[in-house]
């Protein structure tokens, strides 16, 4: 609406209504920082450990870098989390980005299970949480979801994870999805195999920005081949 437009005797209303907005803006609580997890519930309780878990992972599945990095402590111990796909990647927030780039790239679809404590330690409170996952377009091939084994393991204190790492199944995955991809790969598109892989053996993902963008358009091209 132009001002120019508003009657004189709404003009005043408007000054009321603006004065009692910058009032209560400056007496209330500080809006919470972009990315980080809830300190309660709904219900107003502190979150369970299960409830920081699952907020996690959910962030995770969903490639959202940033929200997922905000359930971190800030020294939170990750190496076993971005080694996941048996990669070069260590224990740092660029390689939990790089690794969530790949997985969103390679086709990662993620179930996840009811999270579960499983004990106490020193560092805080463990949970479990099986999950089910598509990887190198499974689910447009009718394979999958593969599942067995498939767990991701976290430490939980003071609403924060402070451990966490995954360990695929790949009792399945691996004869159905992984070598028939490493193969197409090597008699495809050889010329890839040192960018894509750590090694000639074809046994673990190498992460870096490069990689990512290949195995993005290999993936789409093994699934192009395979329908």
């Amino acid at each position: 609406m132009k001002t120019s437009h508003i009657p004189r005797r709404g003009i005043l209303g408007v000054a009321v209504v603006m004065l009692l907005v910058l009032a209560a803006c400056d007496g209330g609580a500080e809006a919470p920082e972009a990315d980080q997890p809830p300190a309660a519930t709904a219900s107003g309780t502190e979150a369970s450990a299960e409830e920081v878990a699952t907020g996690f992972l959910e962030a995770f599945g969903a490639f959202e870098a940033d929200r997922a990095i905000g359930y971190l402590a800030e020294d939170a111990a990750i190496a076993q989390l971005n080694g996941s796909v048996g990669s070069n990647a260590g224990g740092t927030l660029d390689e939990l980005r790089l690794l969530i780039d790949f997985l969103e790239a390679a086709g990662y679809r993620q179930e996840l299970g009811a999270c579960e404590e499983t004990g106490t330690s020193t560092s805080g409170t463990e949970v479990r949480c099986p999950f089910e996952f598509h990887l190198f377009g499974s689910d447009q091939l009718g394979l999958g979801p593969y599942a067995a084994g498939s767990t991701f393991d976290l430490t939980v204190e003071d609403g924060l994870i402070v451990t966490a790492s995954q360990d695929f199944g790949t009792v399945e995955f691996s004869p159905e999805m992984w070598e028939p991809f490493a193969d197409w790969v090597s008699t495809t598109h050889p010329e890839d195999v040192a960018i894509m892989y750590t090694d000639a053996s074809q046994s673990g993902v190498r992460l870096s920005e490069e990689s990512i963008r290949l195995w993005r358009r290999n993936v789409i091209g093994y699934v192009e081949d395979h329908t």
